[in-house]
């Protein structure tokens, strides 16, 4: 197979990179990984909404504003170029800040999730074995720890908060289960010095 140009990563960047090679003429090529393999545009909604991570970094924000409104137009392309609707929809959204007491809250819900499921241990035990050296191993035990959290069961007073809490919202939105969005994220993200892009999850539409 031959193309002009071949692109290694077929997330926001890399996608963005080949639709305007291909607008020129060009042909392009994709390389991509599987759906877990770490990426930027899994852990930002792929920039379609505005985000102001960076400390210090006010021009993250205005790149994120900018990106975010160009969408649209960039959708419409896409659709009449593919026939392809990507369903883009931005309205609005929430924005969350802990106070002290929430921040207590949910601290306090996480230690008794994992004294519920006895994972303390396990997961120290996991750490101890970790190679910060390697690569490889960062990834099976990141894996590993990950797949403890996701089978863990919420203590039955947690899951009936969040359920209730969910309703509530649902109801301020006139539907019977609205769609959400639900990221983890790191303390500090995108800094001067370092960045943690694609390295939390992100899942939509749950």
């Amino acid at each position: 197979m031959e193309t002009d140009y071949a692109i290694i990563g077929g997330g926001v960047v890399g996608l963005s990179v080949a639709w305007g090679l291909l607008r020129r003429g060009r042909t392009v090529t994709v390389l991509d990984g599987d759906d877990g393999s770490f990426r930027a545009s899994r852990g930002n909604f792929g920039l379609i909404w505005v985000q102001s991570k960076g400390l210090n970094e006010p021009r993250y924000a205005r790149w994120s504003q900018r990106s975010a409104a160009a969408w649209q137009g960039f959708a419409e392309e896409l659709q009449a170029n593919t026939g392809i609707d990507v369903s883009l929809e931005q309205r609005g959204g929430y924005d969350f800040h802990f106070t002290e007491e929430s921040l207590a809250a949910t601290v306090a819900s996480y230690e008794a999730f994992i004294a519920h499921n006895e994972l303390d241990q396990k997961i120290k035990d996991l750490v101890a074995g970790l190679d910060p050296d390697d690569v490889e191993s960062i990834r099976r035990t990141g894996l590993s720890v990950r797949t403890l959290i996701k089978n863990g069961k919420f203590p039955e007073e947690i899951w009936k908060g969040i359920l209730f809490r969910y309703e509530e919202m649902s109801k301020q939105y006139g539907q019977e289960q609205t769609d959400v969005a639900v990221r983890s994220s790191a303390t500090a993200e995108d800094l001067p010095d370092a960045s943690f892009a694609g390295q939390q999850e992100t899942y939509l539409n749950v």
